[in-house]
């Protein structure tokens, strides 16, 4: 009986091979065996953990190369939770059991909600300042009545209570250690929590003065009861620099590598390699990041870089398009999880028409904006939000043509119940006057990061008959997530975008004119970046869509 498992996934974990008649008997034995092992292990994942299984083969005729498979399979009953007990490690005192669990009494049993059971509970004593608590499961059967109890016991250790903190450097430097250790917000007689270690990790990464943060936790120098923090660092050497190179070959893959010179006298080369995706077009780009004044977390970041375009461009008379751009951002690191930055960005675009002459056009943008960022993570932010404005301005050399656009971009993000997640952006924008072809490109949407059902720039405005180019948009997103096993994550979206021209009515109700994409995907966190498969329902051609980080 193929149970609850069903027929086609016992036939699937079975994988009989199609010359198993053929095959000698010691062979026919080992696939045997490992096809017993594969339904079983796979039934008792599932919660049936009486499964048996047990293989046969007969009628074996080696010239036709058939063979009769049989496999008597049993399922047994479907086990679940019985009793979930807390204990200490002398088994008597009760420890703060943690609130809303995800798997309680009379729930079917998995082997993957336990270990989920496991990490929730040692997360919740983490988080409170327990940063020394261990938690070792012990799971009991009881086949009389297919429950399987499950035995915690917590050894919470000492309560990480802060004594005080110690700066320690390798090599010269010249930052007071005072100003790191202000950087450290937690009060002596206050409780240590993760948050409180990741945050400042976070901080004085973000001062770009140093390249290694190493934190030790020692008991208290006056009272052996506490905690005290000592922090070694490694300076960057004023004049240290970051430079990075990016090629995008046009098949839509590229990688991203960069070298980093930090250190004093240059001790320490770090590289670093990171995967990007490329939209038809080849760039390569240098940037460097130094402290603006040392000692303090203002920071100065700019870069320089050259890019090629042969396809989806703005001109369908123009057959390619080469830009030189270069940008400078001021950074600067307030309190608690936050960035105030300052950028200013300038491109020059040469554009190569495919008819006429042969002669080329010029055109420049320039682009001024500033953000507030208030997130808990720059690159997977759970909780938080950021803030964005943009006023550029730009033009095409030998005319008068010049155009002002203004930006604005909001992102949100909040968690909700249990592994539950939500993300929200809202942007919008439009051209204070008449533009180019290249110009309304800024507010092209579409692709993998704006309305996912459509493709990369495939939204753009269209001025009616006798209008000039003047064009405007709005577009909101939003994502429900959900954290699963394995560190996957689920979600939903749904996409909405709204461009149309100065003179047109946006119609934000009707419906029939939004552009709308709606759908689910998958997440995979790989260190600093994502893989995301996204599948997309709406009103636009595409349905499938890959990205290397988060939509919001």
């Amino acid at each position: 009986m193929p149970g609850k498992l069903g027929h086609s996934r016992l036939v699937e974990l079975l994988a009989v091979p199609p010359n198993l008649a053929k095959q000698p008997t010691d062979s026919q034995e080992i696939w045997a065996d490992f096809a017993d092992s594969s339904v079983v292990l796979a039934a008792r994942s599932e919660g049936f953990l009486d499964a048996r299984c047990a293989i046969r083969l007969t009628e074996i005729d080696t010239a036709s190369g058939r063979a009769k498979v049989v496999v008597d399979y049993a399922e047994g009953p479907l086990y679940r939770y019985g009793q979930i007990l807390f204990v200490g490690p002398d088994g008597s005192a009760d420890p703060p059991v943690p609130p809303g669990l995800s798997v309680s009494s009379q729930d079917e049993y998995r082997p993957s909600r336990t270990n989920e059971l496991l990490q929730e509970t040692q997360q919740y004593y983490l988080k409170r300042g327990w940063l020394d608590a261990s938690v070792e499961p012990d799971l009991t059967m009881r086949s009389d009545s297919a429950l399987v109890d499950v035995r915690l016991t917590v050894n919470l250790g000492r309560i990480a209570v802060f004594e005080g903190i110690e700066i320690r450097f390798k090599g010269r430097h010249i930052t007071d250690p005072e100003i790191l250790k202000g950087l450290w917000d937690v009060k002596p007689g206050d409780t240590i929590r993760n948050e409180n270690i990741a945050k400042y990790n976070r901080k004085i990464g973000q001062t770009r003065l140093f390249n290694m943060a190493k934190l030790t936790r020692v008991p208290g120098r006056i009272d052996a009861e506490r905690t005290f923090v000592i922090v070694d660092l490694a300076e960057r050497a004023p004049g240290s620099i970051d430079l990075g190179l990016s090629w995008e070959p046009k098949f839509g893959w590229g990688v991203d590598g960069t070298i980093r010179h930090k250190n004093f006298k240059g001790s320490l080369y770090e590289w670093s390699l990171e995967a990007i995706v490329a939209e038809n077009r080849q760039k390569a780009r240098a940037g460097a990041g130094n402290p603006l004044f040392l000692g303090s977390p203002i920071s100065l970041d700019y870069g320089f870089s050259v890019l090629q375009q042969e396809a989806d461009l703005a001109d369908p008379a123009v057959y390619r398009e080469f830009s030189l751009a270069n940008d400078f951002t001021f950074s600067y690191l307030p309190t608690e999880w936050s960035n105030i930055s300052l950028g200013l960005g300038t491109q020059r675009l040469t554009k190569y028409p495919s008819i006429g002459e042969s002669y080329v056009l010029y055109q420049f943008k320039t682009d001024l904006g500033g953000s507030l960022d208030f997130r808990n993570d720059p690159f997977d932010p759970t909780n938080g939000w950021t803030l964005r404005g943009d006023l550029g301005w730009g033009g095409q050399f030998g005319n008068a043509t010049s155009f002002v656009w203004v930006q604005s971009m909001g992102r949100i993000y909040q968690p909700l119940f249990w592994r539950f997640l939500s993300a929200f952006a809202l942007e919008g924008g439009e051209f204070l006057n008449t533009t180019t072809v290249d110009g309304s490109k800024i507010f092209y949407l579409g692709g993998s990061r704006s309305v996912r059902s459509y493709t990369f720039q495939g939204i753009r405005a269209t001025p009616d008959s006798g209008q000039a180019l003047c064009p405007r948009y709005l577009r909101a997103s939003g994502e429900l997530r959900v954290n699963l096993p394995l560190n996957l994550q689920g979600v939903g979206f749904l996409d909405w975008a709204r461009v149309w021209n100065k003179g047109q009515e946006p119609d934000f109700t009707d419906m029939e004119k939004a552009r709308i994409g709606y759908g689910t995907g998958l997440r995979y966190r790989l260190s600093l970046f994502s893989l995301r498969f996204d599948y997309a329902f709406g009103r636009g051609p595409e349905r499938w869509s890959f990205d290397l980080a988060q939509a919001i």
